[in-house]
């Protein structure tokens, strides 16, 4: 919400795109050798899990302080790139591409793979529609943070709690779930 609604659709954009590579490793096959290494699978969720860990830290750092302001705006670039790079080690989504997707895919229709992509694309492009409704929401909270800075501070607060939170978890189900 700090970057406004340019900020949120290089948030969208950035775990389409992540989806996208999904749907093209399922679709090659390649998105199989997570699931049959489990070193390779809990690596990204090690992965994941710090990264996130990272981002909730670095907004509850930045908190103290209402983040309207034009000048402290994060690049959309930068956005882009944390949003890409969390959905990828995303180990649900990782779970979705490669056990759920493949179970709509029909081995009598032919070009199981072309089904993938084409079932991969269309929930990528669900899942950006979605974001981008909740990005076109931001304007009518916006007016709302802007009266009450102080509300800008506490959903940054919560924000970057829940970035920890998700992290504790994954790491949680990582060392007590090994399989899971």
């Amino acid at each position: 919400m700090g970057s406004g609604p340019r900020g949120g659709i290089a948030a969208a954009t950035g775990m389409a795109l992540g989806s996208i590579i999904y749907a093209i490793l399922t679709a090659a096959g390649i998105g199989a050798l997570i699931v049959v290494s489990p070193t390779l699978f809990v690596g990204i969720k090690v992965g994941g899990a710090c990264y996130l860990l990272y981002l909730g830290a670095t907004t509850l750092h930045k908190a103290h302080k209402p983040q309207m302001k034009d000048s402290i705006v994060k690049a959309r670039s930068k956005i882009f790139r944390q949003s890409l790079i969390v959905e990828l080690t995303n180990p649900k989504t990782i779970l979705f591409f490669l056990a759920f997707l493949p179970q709509f895919a029909e081995v009598e229709g032919g070009g199981v793979p072309v089904q993938l992509l084409v079932l991969g694309l269309i929930y990528a492009l669900v899942a950006l529609s979605s974001d981008l409704l909740v990005v076109s929401l931001y304007a009518k909270i916006k007016m709302l943070i802007e009266r009450r800075p102080q509300f800008a501070i506490w959903q940054e607060r919560v924000a970057g709690a829940i970035l920890v939170l998700l992290g504790l978890v994954i790491f949680t189900q990582i060392f007590y779930h090994p399989t899971a």
